[in-house]
């Protein structure tokens, strides 16, 4: 993905007003619509969707091993979050962008493809880790080398 013009131009700058936005969509079939969240202080419209500003707290995922792993926390200040949390079957898909302020339907990083899991909350937060990919899960060996599936190694 290439980043636009003024993105660059603020990525070369030594200083500027310009501000980075990132937004966050939580979505899952037991929710009513995706939840999407902006970390700002107030909500924005990006490519044709209002994301509510939230103070969410991510870490974004490193590199090499580390490019499959992120960690979400963000405040627990209604009881729709914790309810939304307690009630989902299964992992939430996660996807997390970045825009400029002065440009936010222009996707200049996109983050797809993260799965919600490990999930805690209390009073005051609620975190989870976000995942990519499910290598993790699938069963070792996935082939099983049987005299009845291989004869000719047996013989």
């Amino acid at each position: 993905m290439a980043f636009s013009a003024a993105a660059i131009k603020l990525l070369m700058a030594r200083f500027s007003k310009e501000a980075w936005l990132w937004l966050l969509i939580i979505d899952h079939a037991d929710l009513p619509a995706p939840i999407r969240w902006v970390r700002n202080n107030e909500d924005i419209i990006s490519d044709g969707e209002t994301f509510a500003k939230c103070d969410f707290m991510l870490t974004i995922p490193g590199s090499g091993e580390q490019s499959r792993s992120a960690r979400l926390a963000m405040p627990n200040v209604s009881r729709e979050i914790g309810f939304a949390l307690s009630t989902m079957v299964g992992a939430a898909s996660v996807t997390f962008q970045a825009v400029l302020a002065s440009q936010p339907d222009t996707i200049e990083l996109d983050f797809p493809g993260f799965k919600l899991r490990n999930v805690a909350w209390d009073a005051m937060i609620a975190e989870g880790e976000l995942r990519r990919g499910e290598d993790d899960r699938e069963p070792y060996p996935r082939v099983r080398i049987t005299p009845g599936g291989f004869p000719p190694w047996f013989s």
